[in-house]
């Protein structure tokens, strides 16, 4: 007879075996826990797998709060890239004017000024001793021919 020691809760329905002495020894065949019941789902539990509105709302408005701010700054970027391509040209313009002054002899150069659909080129000539100061003005034109920004370059020639 086994003594009740040798029982406990634990070990019920272990499947271990019994020995000739009657103390329990366990099984070296690992057993696979026990089968659980699937819970059935508490309906208002059941309803609750998605988004709720409020979640999706904010979540849009966040999304559209990221793409406004994205488009402002492509807008943004867009105009700078034009504004430097704008001042690259008019910087080209200058060197080249001052260039073709610089190669004139002195007794020919003389103030003028230039426009095209983008440019308006305003040149002077100013005697500095044996030198001439020559200054090139440079304003860049909108679609309406209004001058958006005058950049002046200058520099001394010798005569």
């Amino acid at each position: 007879m086994r003594s009740a020691a040798a029982h406990s809760p634990d070990d019920a329905g272990d499947g271990g075996v019994t020995s000739r002495g009657g103390d329990r020894v366990s099984s070296p065949v690992a057993h696979p826990e026990p089968r659980v019941p699937p819970r059935r789902r508490h309906p208002q539990l059941a309803r609750r797998r998605g988004f709720t509105l409020v979640e999706v709302l904010v979540a849009v408005l966040v999304l559209a709060v990221g793409l406004a701010a994205l488009a402002r700054g492509a807008a943004h970027a867009v105009v700078a890239m034009a504004d430097a391509r704008g001042e690259g040209d008019a910087a080209w313009r200058a060197a080249r004017r001052l260039e073709l002054l610089r190669a004139m002899p002195c007794a020919v150069r003389a103030d003028g000024d230039s426009a095209d659909a983008r440019f308006t080129e305003r040149w002077t000539i100013a005697p500095r001793g044996a030198a001439t100061e020559l200054t090139v003005t440079i304003a860049a034109t909108d679609a309406r021919g209004r001058a958006r920004r005058q950049r002046v370059y200058t520099t001394v020639a010798p005569c």
